[in-house]
């Protein structure tokens, strides 16, 4: 992304999260209703059978969203991961977003330029080397080529020319509906009726019982699907350079991000117990510019920070042997299911049954109470 389009974006999050510029929110407005009424449309048209679905020779987990940024997907898709690799050979598709270069393939990792095909397929191709992870906007013809393994289907809700077996959707507990408004005056980016379509959805964020309570009731207008309540939660902060020492909880650091909900990795990084003296955030997904990481690694050694921490998905997109006059860190960590855990696990079981249907297509994932 250029820094003109970054400044544009960030201008228009803050506008929407602030709720000021009066004027840039009423353009910003007629443009969703626009969006709105394509997304009517598009989705009339698929319940209708006019727009015709596909399906794969495997079995397909969507792991969606309804709301843009910020909601989890990766780490949804990694918990997915650790709960059936050992049931099943898995194949990920992700579209790559914002990808540094256009080519659609299966990531390497002896591959050179696999850094560049997207911040999250990259990190989950590294994270399991035995899962096969494509980067693709041609999701479907991959999906058809893939026999024998179990997709994962990386922000599939509005990937509507493939049938999936199940469709899990992610949201966040502090803004379940993207403010209120289609992009680009909020963040919703399909309609909250389709909620009804999922199997299974995953809140982040979740604080305690009785948020957890409250949100399961005001989805339940949506939606009958079973509802989980997760957290993020770090497990280790690695440097980026090996030879770097062990960082200790309570030193002073910078943090910088470009994730769509740089607030939820700050509030993540207090709770690790640093002390975080300056923040910096750029647009989601975008690669880091070397002259304005030195010029911001100057700036918070001179408020006295003793290291830069990023997150996990914005590590893997830089060069290990980039040197600043500070040293970096990153947040390793996972989600953690601590409300519903029991929908979760009914789900897995339901899903491991599959291998025992004689055909691929013959799956069903039945509605949760």
């Amino acid at each position: 992304m250029n820094p003109f389009s970054h400044r544009i974006e960030m201008t228009i999050v803050r506008a929407i999260r602030e709720k000021k510029r009066k004027g840039l929110l009423f353009v910003l407005f007629l443009i969703s209703q626009c969006f709105k009424f394509i997304v009517f449309i598009r989705n009339r048209l698929y319940e209708w059978k006019i727009f015709s679905s596909h399906r794969a020779r495997a079995p397909v987990i969507s792991i969606g969203n309804i709301v843009a940024g910020g909601t989890g997907k990766t780490p949804m898709t990694m918990m997915l991961i650790e709960a059936l690799k050992n049931e099943y050979p898995l194949a990920v598709i992700s579209s790559g977003y914002r990808r540094a270069l256009q080519r659609d393939a299966r990531i390497e990792l002896n591959d050179p330029n696999a850094p560049l095909m997207g911040d999250e397929p990259y990190l989950i191709a590294k994270k399991y080397p035995d899962v096969h992870v494509y980067s693709t906007r041609d999701y479907l013809r991959t999906a058809l080529s893939i026999e024998e393994k179990l997709i994962l289907l990386d922000d599939g809700f509005q990937k509507r020319k493939l049938e999936r077996d199940c469709d899990m959707i992610c949201m966040r507990a502090d803004d379940l509906l993207g403010e209120g408004y289609f992009l680009p005056r909020g963040f919703l980016r399909d309609d909250p009726k389709r909620l009804k379509e999922c199997d299974l959805i995953c809140i982040m964020g979740i604080k305690n019982e009785e948020q957890y309570q409250e949100i399961c009731g005001q989805l339940r207008s949506f939606s009958k699907a079973a509802v989980i309540g997760v957290n993020w939660r770090a497990e280790a902060i690695l440097p980026l350079d090996p030879r770097d020492k062990v960082l200790a909880p309570g030193a002073l650091v910078a943090a910088f991000c470009a994730i769509a909900n740089p607030s939820s990795f700050l509030e993540t990084l207090h709770q690790t117990g640093f002390q975080c003296i300056a923040s910096k955030a750029f647009a989601d997904h975008s690669f880091f510019d070397q002259k304005e990481l030195e010029l911001f690694a100057k700036e918070a050694a001179l408020k006295g920070a003793s290291a830069l921490i990023c997150s996990e998905k914005d590590v893997v997109k830089m060069d290990p042997t980039l040197s600043l006059n500070l040293p970096i860190y990153h947040l390793s960590g996972k989600l953690m299911i601590e409300y519903g855990i029991k929908h979760f696990n009914d789900l897995i079981s339901q899903v491991v049954k599959w291998k025992e249907a004689q055909h691929w297509n013959t799956y069903e994932v039945k509605a949760m109470d």
